[in-house]
């Protein structure tokens, strides 16, 4: 399963509405539609049932609506969480000259 697909059918879902889910992504209608199927294609399930007028969740999809914003949401934390831990580390790298300056210009060392 894709997260792309995920996030796609999570928004579907909670919109209840192909068009405006496409707005809120900011992707197009027909690319939303077909993402949307390819998951059911991989889960072997219907997670929609639309109509002309309407769109409603199968059972499976109201599992994987209640799973997958779990998962994407703890998908998200990753992020933030290894974004944080890059920004930490260049944090504390130190660069140094190899050579002591003081030692350099014949000052006095002090054991």
């Amino acid at each position: 399963m894709e997260s792309r697909e995920l996030a796609c059918f999570v928004a579907v879902a909670e919109e209840l509405n192909c068009s405006r889910a496409a707005v809120r992504l900011g992707i197009a209608q027909p690319a939303l539609s077909r993402s949307v199927q390819r998951l059911e294609r991989r889960l072997g399930v219907r997670l929609l049932d639309r109509t002309s007028r309407r769109v409603s969740l199968t059972r499976a999809g109201e599992v994987l609506l209640r799973e997958g914003r779990t998962a994407l949401t703890a998908l998200a934390a990753a992020g933030r969480s290894a974004r944080r831990a890059g920004q930490a580390a260049r944090q504390l790298t130190v660069v140094t000259t190899g050579a002591d300056p003081e030692r350099s210009r014949g000052a006095p060392v002090i054991p």
